[in-house]
């Protein structure tokens, strides 16, 4: 793989937990310098990295002579960072949402495209080895319900809108790769004070089958897993623990966490930083690029404004 100039813009949690450590793990990877506006987690990163290039500065970053960019910030930022590092030539990384909107994305897309430059989206589910193990399971005309369920024991100062762009876009997108034809039909939720506290959504699939997505803020533990019914069998994939199949009473093993996954190929975040790179190198297009990601923002965007009409 040809060595790529590499910058990060983000210092916060999942720069720590995720890229940091997986970028600096990989041969051939270089990484030039690290943007971020506020300097309050250098102490935490400096630590942990020491040596590696920090600032503060838009042109100090640009000027590090990075090629492709990973942008770890929060998603208000998205849009300009992404358009600015496009227009300078730069190919991009960025966390889900891309944007604010599914029209924002396009915009961002189609620059992409026009200049011939990488553009994807961190949807690390697709690349997660429990979702990668049942895809060949399963055939979507076999499908004849699909629940897919995502639970925190902990309120957040969120309403549906956001919750669904910020939390539950990942139950939207797996829902896409077994299914290539939703049609939304109802979404239900409880708020307070404009908070979410549990949302519920129901669509329609191509195929016969109905899809269901299932959310709590108030859940007794933190719980994410998807089950999919039909053939006479039940796949339970249990994210990021487990994957089994149950056919009568026999119930098989598909696929089972190692204890120690520092490489986090249970959440597919090492395979995404892979594919990215790859992308560059071969001209290829990503599995997530924006006009994918565009997609499941719509889609995502229709569930919301079932609840508020």
């Amino acid at each position: 793989m040809k060595k790529i100039p590499l910058g990060i813009i983000g210092c916060g949690y999942i720069t720590q937990k995720a890229f940091l450590p997986l970028l600096t793990a990989i041969p051939d990877v270089s990484i030039n310098m690290l943007l971020s506006l506020s300097s309050r987690n250098w102490g935490d990163i400096m630590s942990s990295w020491p040596g590696l290039n920090t600032t503060t500065n838009w042109n100090e970053f640009i000027d590090s002579g990075v090629q492709a960019a990973f942008v770890l910030t929060p998603v208000e930022s998205h849009y300009e960072l992404c358009d600015r590092l496009l227009d300078k030539g730069i190919h991009v990384f960025v966390e889900k949402p891309p944007t604010t909107s599914a029209k924002k994305t396009l915009q961002v897309a189609k620059k992409a495209q026009e200049k011939n430059l990488v553009f994807m989206v961190g949807f690390n589910r697709r690349f997660a080895e429990p979702v990668l193990k049942t895809l060949d399971l399963v055939m979507e005309n076999q499908i004849r319900l699909i629940i897919l369920e995502k639970h925190r024991p902990s309120q957040q100062k969120r309403d549906l809108a956001e919750s669904f762009r910020e939390d539950l876009i990942h139950q939207v997108d797996l829902l896409r790769i077994y299914s290539k034809e939703l049609t939304p039909l109802a979404t239900s939720a409880i708020e307070v004070d404009g908070n979410l506290l549990s949302a519920v959504s129901n669509l329609k699939m191509n195929a016969h089958g109905i899809g269901v997505i299932l959310h709590s803020r108030e859940a007794g533990r933190w719980q994410e897993r998807v089950t999919i019914i039909g053939n006479e069998k039940t796949l339970l994939i249990d994210l990021f623990q487990s994957v089994v199949e149950f056919t009568g009473d026999e119930k098989k093993q598909i696929w089972k966490a190692q204890p120690d996954n520092k490489w986090l190929d249970d959440r597919g975040f090492q395979k995404e930083i892979i594919h990215f790179l790859h992308c560059i190198n071969t001209n290829s297009k990503p599995i997530t690029d924006g006009f994918e990601a565009a997609k499941t923002q719509e889609l995502q965007e229709q569930l919301v404004s079932l609840y508020y009409s």
